[in-house]
């Protein structure tokens, strides 16, 4: 599922195709939808309203998802997707670019993977914003709305929700437990769920490529079975009836929302099968790669085959492991290179994976990918 829209040379942002032709499923809007779209607007119908009537005559649209492959830290666009080989020493990389399928376009060296899969993916090099500190760009980009100070020494929260966390409260909760919203290993800790409220917040899956892996938060204690989680479902219950003749700001309504999906996450079998990547081959998981960007990719797959609405993916390293923690690369040829080519190959194998498994399961047209940062590089 793709949508070309105008989205700085200065950024990467990739996005998986579903037209045979490369363009748009659905084409540019016209001029005529886009004035039925603000006539709808003026005559007071919010999108709220309308989603609400559909699903009241049987309407629904199909389960689509999104994949966000996040590089926090503004992947440099000069040494991945948009190298200048014929540019001056001065706007040059230190990599040379390697030609993919698609006449024309050209790749990092170290992308072999994704220049034989080019043909399925479309890179958007008009992406742009005026923000030039790392959370005030990502607030940015992640919910289109720009801060309202900008805060050059990157400490800005946001005052709004991201999109996941609106295609949450749009979606709604889902029967089978399966949150809406899910960051696999974490979310970007600057985006707040705002007015939305925590019950929006993504739920964090932690890391997938450690041994043994479960979802933090999500198994009941050895002492505890499903008949004692029933029983205290009913006593929280009982309290929160006593509790409701005090409420003045309506918080325990909210609770009780982040409360039951709570439960539902618990419970239910369709969640746990879809975080279980022990039921995947060792071909598949190898096809992958067997560290954390490849079982991420993974897990995001199978998340959004089970029907999530957005899954964020953090392509970050481990602090642990790696001295180049973020996509954070400046001048100075040991830690951009270096960095590169720690980084170059785990991407390269997990994102092409990822859209490759995508088309081999017929799934192109209910998932987008899309991997970018909140900024790319200057020369």
């Amino acid at each position: 599922m793709i949508c070309h829209w105008p989205v700085p040379s200065e950024t990467n942002l990739m996005t998986a195709h579903d037209s045979p032709t490369g363009g748009c499923c659905r084409g540019p809007a016209t001029r005529r939808e886009l004035l039925r779209a603000g006539v709808l607007a003026m005559g007071g119908l919010s999108l709220e309203q309308l989603l609400a009537m559909r699903a009241a005559a049987g309407l629904r649209d199909p389960e689509t998802s999104v994949i966000l492959f996040w590089m926090s830290g503004g992947p440099s666009q000069l040494e991945t997707h948009d190298m200048k080989p014929d540019a001056p020493s001065e706007y040059r990389g230190p990599f040379d670019p390697i030609q993919t399928i698609v006449p024309g376009m050209n790749f990092v060296e170290y992308f072999p993977l994704q220049a034989k899969i080019a043909d399925k993916f479309s890179i958007i090099r008009t992406l742009h914003h005026g923000m030039s500190a790392h959370n005030d760009g990502s607030i940015t980009v992640l919910t289109g709305r720009e801060p309202a100070k900008p805060d050059p020494t990157s400490t800005n929260k946001s005052s709004n929700p991201d999109f996941g966390m609106i295609a949450s409260r749009v979606r709604g909760r889902r029967m089978d437990g399966l949150p809406q919203y899910i960051a696999v290993h974490r979310a970007p800790f600057m985006i707040s769920p705002a007015y939305l409220g925590l019950g929006h917040k993504a739920f964090e899956s932690g890391d997938p490529s450690v041994k043994d892996y479960t979802p933090k938060n999500m198994l009941l204690t050895g002492d505890i079975d499903e008949k004692r989680l029933d029983d205290r479902r009913a006593l929280v219950h009982q309290f929160d009836r006593f509790r409701q003749h005090f409420d003045l700001a309506g918080s325990i309504e909210v609770t009780d929302d982040f409360r039951a999906a709570a439960f539902d996450i618990l419970t239910s079998s369709k969640v746990a099968r879809a975080f279980d990547l022990s039921s995947e081959s060792d071909e598949v998981r190898d096809c992958y790669g067997r560290h954390r960007w490849g079982q991420n990719c993974l897990l995001a797959r199978r998340l959004a085959e089970a029907g999530a609405a957005v899954i964020n993916v953090d392509a970050t390293a481990p602090s642990d492991k790696s001295e180049y923690f973020s996509w954070d690369d400046h001048a100075g040829p040991f830690h951009l290179v270096h960095a590169n080519l720690e980084r170059f190959p785990q991407y390269d194998q997990a994102i092409s994976a990822l859209i490759e498994d995508i088309h081999e399961r017929s799934l192109d047209r209910k998932i987008m990918v899309i991997a970018c940062g909140e900024f790319g590089r200057t020369p």
